[in-house]
């Protein structure tokens, strides 16, 4: 049998406020753009879920570290004081640096948790607030005001089963950016 890989987003879970998810929890998809990318991504998985193929989808959380542009972006704008929090800065979001996102496909090659869907995160998904106003502490700038755009729901993911199925670990037991 055919065996795919299938690379996802853990924003699949997201909408849930403050509550945790795991690969089973899922809320209705926003509207606007992070809405129908959300359901684009259920669509895609679906569609290998129903497939002949033997299959393991990893559902890593928003990357950060270098090359991703993320942080990249969020440090420039620190330093040039044009960071915003999104919205009030409450929403929850789930980060994974791309090392562990890395070490999460080896050893899911490796085990092989046949048709699996696993959430590769770091364990302490943190509010947007949190998560800028460290960027802009290491920037050396003033924490960011509220008022920005919020481009995603809020999504507090759990990397539990991965960590069970593929005996994976953070890099240096990362935990958050923050």
């Amino acid at each position: 049998m055919s065996r795919v890989l299938q690379q996802s987003i853990a924003m699949t879970h997201a909408g849930g406020g403050d509550q945790w998810a795991d690969e089973t929890t899922f809320h209705p998809p926003s509207e606007g753009i992070a809405g129908a990318a959300i359901a684009a991504v259920r669509a895609m998985e679906a569609a290998v879920v129903e497939s002949d193929l033997d299959w393991v989808t990893l559902r890593g959380a928003l990357f950060y570290g270098p090359g991703t542009g993320f942080d990249d972006d969020w440090f420039a704008r620190a330093r040039a004081g044009k960071l915003r929090l999104p919205a009030e800065g409450n929403d929850y979001v789930s980060l994974v640096h791309i090392a562990d996102m890395a070490t999460a496909t080896v050893a899911a090659i490796r085990h092989w948790p046949s048709r699996q869907p696993l959430i590769v995160a770091d364990d302490c998904p943190a509010p947007w607030r949190d998560v800028l106003t460290y960027v802009c502490a290491v920037a050396g700038s003033d924490p960011p005001p509220p008022g920005g755009r919020a481009s995603m729901p809020s999504f507090r993911v759990k990397n539990a089963r991965a960590r069970e199925l593929l005996g994976w670990e953070l890099y240096g037991d990362r935990k958050s950016v923050v």
